[in-house]
């Protein structure tokens, strides 16, 4: 249990940051604190950390007052900051040196192997991306085990893609020693996304308004945005109706395809009922808006696509009982789409001597999952809709992208193949 109690913060200058802030936080709990810049998050979390003092009132771990770095705690910053003159194994293991080598080092090979970077562990962090930095900062948090995991908006410098990405590793890491989590962030989807409740807190000086409840998105369900014309800075192209999606509410139970337990059907219903009771009595929350994205080869004919994986593992989606660890085969879907509209994009682009110098190819799908696990047989299985968006840096005439774009649309075989619904024939045999 952490527990603050009463905790006050005033600066020399007479500045009061935080007054008197009570907050308890069962063992494996996450909880997100939102609250707008100045509010006195990270002076919290500071102070959780022992980075600080507090002027009144006491925080307590296991009954333990913290008043200085604890051993049980740690803490993920906004930026990375990695050691450049270490490699990246040895950045994950700087805090593991009280270990024996071979147990440190195993430590920090399935660390690294969780959070998707198992290949670059002899790299250095100038030759990482600036998601796969941060996923190295995390895993050098999760490796010492911590009681205690203080995350101060690790994830605002990246973008949607690559944060949603490590939204899964994050809680693939935490599903496996459950430490009690106090997560910053400006961002409500986020704490709807990773959170057990969340605590608002205000400012001047900083303080709890309120808290304690599961983090609901304020927005609520509402209509997807209409597909723009933005000439050659945005195109769209729709392979199916509009269907209104809301953002997950509740994350279910994790189960990892690596781990002893087998997954059985007594397994998989335990896993969905609580799942289909949520559906039935809040529909929206079985609307899920799935995304993909790739960068178009600014040399030869390629799309490369963003999975965050070398290896892709097809599992469950978490709103069917997965663990959000591995894709599931919508992503897939989608990745196939982006990789094949990119490809052929370029090459269309090519034949028609339109010079691009960059672009981005975007895919999102809506799906209820109230049809995937049939609790309501009159909802759809699959995509109810696909937006497609090419974001290009050309100055090529409006004329030539209509052209271009209608020739992608044309020969693209994972679009064709999605809007005109071929027969699909479907055969199993032993052996």
């Amino acid at each position: 249990m952490l527990s603050i109690e009463d905790l006050s913060k005033t600066y020399a200058d007479g500045t009061q940051a935080l007054s008197r802030i009570g907050l308890a936080v069962p063992a494996g709990e996450i909880v997100a604190l939102i609250g707008g810049s100045g509010c006195g998050k990270t002076t919290l979390l500071r102070l959780v950390a022992g980075l600080d003092r507090a002027s009144a009132g006491q925080i307590r771990l296991d009954g333990e007052a913290i008043t200085a770095p604890h051993p049980g705690v740690g803490l993920v910053f906004q930026e990375p900051r990695l050691l450049p003159w270490l490699g990246v194994a040895d950045n994950v293991g700087f805090g593991l040196a009280h270990l024996a080598g071979p147990e440190r080092r195993a430590r920090v090979a399935h660390a690294l192997e969780r959070v998707g970077l198992a290949e670059h562990a002899g790299r250095w962090p100038r030759e990482l991306s600036g998601g796969q930095q941060q996923r190295v900062s995390i895993a050098r948090a999760f490796v010492a085990n911590p009681r205690v995991l203080l995350l101060d908006e690790p994830f605002s410098a990246l973008d949607a893609f690559t944060r949603r990405d490590l939204h899964g590793h994050l809680l693939a890491l935490w599903e496996e020693v459950r430490p009690t989590v106090l997560l910053v962030t400006h961002d409500v989807a986020e704490a709807v996304a990773l959170a057990d409740r969340a605590v608002v807190m205000r400012p001047k000086p900083g303080r709890l308004a309120l808290g304690g409840g599961r983090p609901e998105d304020p927005r609520g369900p509402r209509p997807l945005a209409a597909p723009g014309r933005g000439g050659a800075a945005e195109r769209q192209l729709v392979v199916a109706p509009r269907w209104p999606s809301a953002p997950r509410r509740g994350r279910p139970p994790a189960i990892h395809p690596n781990e002893e337990t087998p997954m059985d059907a007594t397994a998989l219903r335990a896993l969905q009922a609580p799942l289909k009771d949520q559906y039935r009595s809040t529909p929206d929350a079985a609307f899920i808006t799935l995304k993909a994205k790739g960068s178009l080869d600014d040399t030869g004919i390629a799309c490369k696509v963003e999975t965050g994986r070398a290896l892709a593992v097809a599992g469950l989606h978490p709103a069917t009982g997965g663990s959000g660890a591995e894709l599931c085969s919508g992503d897939m879907l989608l990745e196939a789409l982006v990789a094949c509209a990119g490809v052929t994009l370029k090459a269309v682009a090519t034949a028609l001597e339109i010079p691009l110098r960059a672009g981005t190819v975007s895919a999102e799908g809506d799906l209820d999952f109230r049809g995937t696990l049939g609790v309501d047989k009159e909802a759809p299985v699959g995509f109810r809709a696909i937006r497609l968006a090419f974001q290009l840096d050309t100055d090529a005439p409006q004329e030539k992208l209509d052209q271009l774009l209608k020739l992608t649309e044309r020969y693209c075989v994972v679009f064709q193949t999605l809007n005109h619904r071929p027969e699909l024939a479907v055969s199993a045999a032993k052996g």
